[in-house]
């Protein structure tokens, strides 16, 4: 029972991140690492994700690559 109450706070964690804009900030990062050279094939090590949010965004830009988030 008490991995379902964690897990279900930060699902509405998530949600509630996304409501108020924090994906702007995280947007943000990502287009400076595009810059720098973040491509399909990149190496990622990602440390305090957190909820997972912009691992979820690294995904969708990563796929010939890997990424280790923790």
């Amino acid at each position: 029972m008490e991995q379902k109450k964690i897990a279900g706070f930060y699902d509405d964690y998530v949600h509630r991140q996304i409501k108020i804009g924090a994906n702007e900030r995280l947007i943000s990062l990502f287009k400076k690492l595009i810059k720098l050279g973040l491509n399909k094939n990149s190496k990622i090590l990602e440390l305090g994700c957190g909820v997972g949010i912009f691992s979820t965004l690294l995904a969708k830009k990563i796929t010939g690559g890997t990424i280790e988030a923790v």
